[in-house]
């Protein structure tokens, strides 16, 4: 398999082996239905879908190693978040993961999907995760990415949101050689709406095509889609944000930002921005930039005593903290500002 966008000349898919590591979480006392995935071909929404192309999307739909299958009743609200952790170690290299989520009407819901691997195994990641949010319901999703620099990693998301539901998502990508991710959210609902938030760290030789994409169908639907990034060494990423108002999709709004920070001259960074208009009386805006550290910034924190790296460090995750403090498990925030430090 060749991937163009980011250079990758071949990409051979490995063969399917168990996954073995338990990555249920523990809901006792929790209103709500939670299982490993099992005849999953009937919840499928590949139909009319289009992202990583045919090849990559089949496969954790036909031939999944692990997974959940979640239904949430209507009208519960699960307070603490529900963490599904999914580690990937010597004796679980390959994982391949479907998830089906469907939240209730009236309901409320945080999932984190934590992906980490240990430091020194070639691995292979592939997931598809289907959504749907019913009638008023609100699901938070934070998906986390730290897979080791010998991997290769690939996502699909698909949420489907019905009338007045609400979609907050944040995607943080920090490891994988090769990452290739894809979030398609059908605003299909009256009044539903869809926040995306992103961040992503690309260091060594690692390659990056993030896809972000809201198709709007319901009247007066929202959307946002705020992406930061940095890049340093010879990393490079293509950022694609898509906004789609299809027949219908009156009064909606839709926006999408992205802002690369460059450490390196040998980076590449390729954002491509689109918006698409079936409709009347819509409102879409896209902003994308890209620039070094500003100079000003640099000097007045070594002004302050600290050294180039600490000072760059400072700046950087201040850029992305907005989005960090979003992560309600402290542990688990702690952990990704490791990984950012590392890497930076």
């Amino acid at each position: 398999m060749i991937w163009k966008r980011i250079g990758l000349n071949e990409l051979k898919l490995p063969e399917f082996k168990e996954y073995n590591n338990e990555f249920l979480p523990n809901i006792n006392g929790m209103n709500m239905k939670i299982s490993k995935i099992g005849n999953i071909k009937k919840y499928s929404l590949l139909n009319s879908y289009r992202g990583l192309g045919e090849e990559l999307e089949k496969l954790p739909q036909n031939n999944s190693n692990a997974g959940i299958e979640l239904k949430l009743d209507d009208g519960i609200t699960i307070k603490e978040p529900l963490l599904i952790n999914y580690h990937i170690d010597n004796e679980n290299s390959v994982l391949i993961d479907h998830n089906i989520i469907d939240v209730g009407k009236n309901s409320l819901l945080t999932l984190i999907f934590d992906y980490s691997s240990d430091e020194t195994i070639d691995l292979f990641h592939n997931g598809l995760t289907n959504i749907t949010i019913n009638e008023n319901a609100t699901l938070n999703v934070i998906k986390i990415q730290r897979l080791n620099s010998f991997s290769n990693n690939f996502d699909t998301n698909i949420v489907v949101i019905k009338d007045s539901g609400i979609l907050n998502l944040i995607t943080i990508e920090l490891g994988s050689k090769v990452t290739a991710v894809n979030y398609t959210n059908y605003l299909y609902g009256e009044n539903s709406s869809a926040n995306l938030n992103s961040i992503y760290l690309g260091d060594g030789e690692r390659k990056l095509d993030l896809n972000y994409t809201m198709i709007h169908k319901g009247r007066r639907s929202v959307s946002n889609i705020e992406s930061k990034g940095a890049l340093k060494d010879n990393s490079v990423k293509v950022f694609r944000g898509n906004l789609e108002f299809l027949k219908g999709a009156k009064k909606s709004k839709g926006s999408e930002s992205e802002y690369t920070t460059l450490l390196s001259p040998n980076v590449k960074s390729d954002s491509i921005p689109a918006l698409m208009c079936h409709e009347d009386d819509v409102d879409g805006n896209h902003a994308v930039s890209a620039g070094r550290i500003d100079e000003n910034k640099l000097f007045y924190l070594e002004s302050r005593g600290l050294d180039e790296f600490s000072a760059k460090k400072l700046i950087i995750e201040s850029s992305f903290n907005p989005i960090l403090e979003k992560i309600p498990d402290e542990n688990l925030k702690k952990n990704i500002l490791l990984e950012i430090e590392r890497r930076i």
